[in-house]
């Protein structure tokens, strides 16, 4: 999208998105390693990936990997316009061609996203075939030495931008790089076993050693690069409301690349949508669906074999992670509707965390199956449930006045979400009774109570990504307007504070940008 000016309804910094991306991954490695020792682990210098194999950490890591891997794409989606302003300043005509295009912002975003895609998949497959990880050693390892390799090279040509844009940091930097890269050599020797009895150490703790090594080094080098982009302009990831559609009262900001709200909640239905078919015509292509033969199964019961699992904890959480953008949105426009009528900005307020509450509930679905711990399961499937059928509720229950709103032109729009939510309400309390019902049968008349079960919630779960795609689309306008991305804030004269720098200066200015957060 072209860069167009707002107003910032909800953003996070460079430096911020960055430490926050940080401490949360790491966080998820030192508390793993913690639990794993606390819990008498066998080796105490495992692999990050052993201590992942065992619950509630291998739950804990699939969430997280996850959502730090979405954080992450963000913080190199501002990276790559950082990288545009320091390409600006370079005599280009007096350096050679190769190093324009080794250090292409395109191509350096390119290598950091293709290796955070594997990695959101490390976390969903891990290493271990065994009941509470059912992953595979192969495929994990693959997809982690594709991340390390990939960032790597991101990192080592990035290093070549820092140094001739003659950056401050550029040693720490090209140190860095070199570190992580030379880590990874060793990583896969030793993984590959061409290095036995290397420094007297056995080869899986001289592997952790390198592993860990690697992955602070990486953190440490993202976190440093945010922190220079966010130095030397006032950069961030977030919402920004473009038109009066919405109104806002946050600053001043220019959205520099991103997606609108309505292209968003494609992206989330696809995501839900692929999840639920492509585990579905896996398991009939593979043979472990119909669980029971001649009756539909639940959705649940597709999580629970290789490759469905797989897929569904890297679906569910991503479908969770935008969808949570979304909702953002919406809460924008319900303030926007609100005005100063403190009661209505209260029900939006409440509405969005119910909504982010449902939106948990079904990331706990997607990460623990009902064979790993069916009470986990249940209670994030009732979470998502009732926590949307509640929100369902409350926003159909003003249609009316939502209809004068949005204009005449969604009237029709409006009505069938009303429908379309009243049928979801209805479908999950039928879907309900008929388990129930069932429990208690024997016989035929147990099984059509359970298809009737089975059917009635598959039904209710389509109904459901159905009234989230209504639910923008009967604002459309005003959503069309609403773009999360990369933003820059503008100074106190209202300048855009990200221009490329002719007159030799550092880059260092200070800049004083306000944050208005939810």
């Amino acid at each position: 999208m072209p860069s167009a000016p707002g107003l910032l309804a909800h953003g996070t910094g460079a430096d911020e998105l960055g430490l926050r991306s940080f401490v949360l991954m790491m966080g998820c490695v030192v508390g793993c390693y913690a639990y794993w020792v606390a819990t008498g682990g066998e080796k105490f210098l495992p692999t990050i990936s052993v201590t992942w194999e065992v619950p509630p950490a291998n739950y804990v890591s699939r969430l997280v990997v996850g959502n730090v891997c979405d954080m992450t794409a963000a913080v190199n989606g501002i990276l790559y316009f950082h990288e545009q302003r320091q390409r600006a300043r370079l005599p280009w005509e007096q350096l050679p061609r190769w190093l324009g295009i080794a250090t292409s912002p395109a191509l350096l975003l390119g290598l950091a996203l293709v290796g955070l895609f594997c990695l959101s998949w490390v976390g969903a497959i891990c290493d271990s075939p065994e009941p509470s990880c059912m992953g595979n050693n192969a495929i994990h390892t693959a997809l982690a030495v594709v991340f390390f390799v990939c960032y790597d090279v991101k990192m080592l040509l990035t290093a070549l931008l820092d140094r001739a844009a003659d950056a401050r940091y550029a040693r720490p930097s090209a140190a860095l790089a070199l570190a992580s890269a030379a880590a990874t050599v060793l990583r896969v020797a030793l993984g590959l076993g061409l290095t036995p009895g290397l420094l007297g150490a056995d080869s899986e703790t001289l592997l952790a050693i390198v592993e860990r090594t690697n992955v602070w080094i990486i953190a440490v080098w993202t976190v440093m690069q945010a922190f220079a982009a966010a130095k030397a302009a006032p950069l961030g990831y977030g919402t920004v409301v473009l038109s009066d559609a919405a109104p806002c009262a946050g600053p001043r900001v220019t959205a520099l690349g991103g997606m609108t709200t309505p292209v968003l909640s494609y992206v989330v239905a696809a995501f839900y949508l692929g999840t639920l078919f492509v585990t579905a015509a896996i398991g009939v292509y593979q043979g472990y669906l119909p669980v029971v033969p001649g009756q539909i199964w639940f959705i649940s019961q597709m999580w629970t074999t290789v490759p469905g699992n797989w897929i569904s904890r890297w679906g569910v959480v991503q479908s969770a992670h935008w969808a949570a953008w979304v909702q953002v949105s919406l809460y924008v426009t319900a303030l926007g509707r609100a005005g100063g009528d403190a009661a209505a900005q209260a029900k939006a307020k409440k509405l969005l965390a119910t909504t982010l509450v449902a939106l948990f509930g079904i990331s706990v679905v997607g990460i623990c199956n009902m064979d790993e711990n069916i009470t986990v399961h249940c209670l994030g499937a009732y979470a998502f449930f009732i926590g949307y059928d509640v929100y369902m509720y409350e926003v159909v229950e003003s249609h009316e006045q939502q209809q004068k709103a949005v204009g005449s032109g969604a009237a029709t729009l409006v009505v069938a979400r009303r429908w379309v939510a009243w049928g979801s309400i209805i479908g999950q309390l039928a879907s309900k009774a008929f388990y129930v019902l069932a429990s208690t049968q024997h016989g035929a008349a147990r099984a059509i109570a359970r298809n009737f079960s089975a059917g009635i919630e598959w039904i209710d779960t389509l109904l459901i990504i159905a009234f989230f795609l209504f639910d923008v689309q009967v604002q459309q306008t005003t959503m069309t307007d609403i773009v999360h991305g990369v933003y820059v804030a503008h100074d106190e004269d209202d300048n855009v504070g990200y221009a490329p720098l002719t007159d030799g200066s550092s880059g260092s200015e200070k800049w004083s940008v306000r944050r208005n957060q939810l």
